[in-house]
C-alpha cells in the first residue's frame, strides 16, 4: 500500500480521456434526441389515428341509432309494413 504518484503526462491523458468520454456522451445524448423525436412524432400519428377513428366510431353509432328509429318508424306509422301485415293476418282469418 503506497501512494501513486502521478505524473504530468497523466493528467493529459485523464484530460482527454474526459474529453472522449464528454464527445461520445455527448453524440449519445443528440441521438436520444433524435429517437426521442421519432418517438414523439409516432406517438402524435397515432393519436390522430385513434382521434379519428373514434371520431369515425361515434358517426357509426349515430347512423346506426337513426337507422333503428327510421325501420322502427318505417314499420309502425299508419299504412307501414307492420299495419299492412296485421291487416292481412286479420282478413286471412275472416275470410
Amino acid at each position: 500500500m503506497g501512494c501513486f504518484y502521478f505524473a504530468p503526462y497523466d493528467k493529459l491523458t485523464v484530460h482527454i480521456t474526459v474529453a472522449r468520454t464528454n464527445g461520445l456522451l455527448k453524440v449519445e445524448l443528440e441521438r436520444n434526441v433524435l429517437e426521442l423525436g421519432r418517438e414523439r412524432h409516432l406517438s402524435e400519428q397515432y393519436q390522430k389515428q385513434l382521434n379519428a377513428q373514434s371520431s369515425s366510431h361515434k358517426e357509426l353509432v349515430e347512423l346506426l341509432k337513426n337507422t333503428q328509429t327510421s325501420i322502427v318508424d318505417d314499420l309502425t306509422k299508419e299504412g307501414g309494413i307492420l299495419t299492412r301485415l296485421l291487416t292481412s293476418d286479420n282478413t286471412t282469418k275472416t275470410k
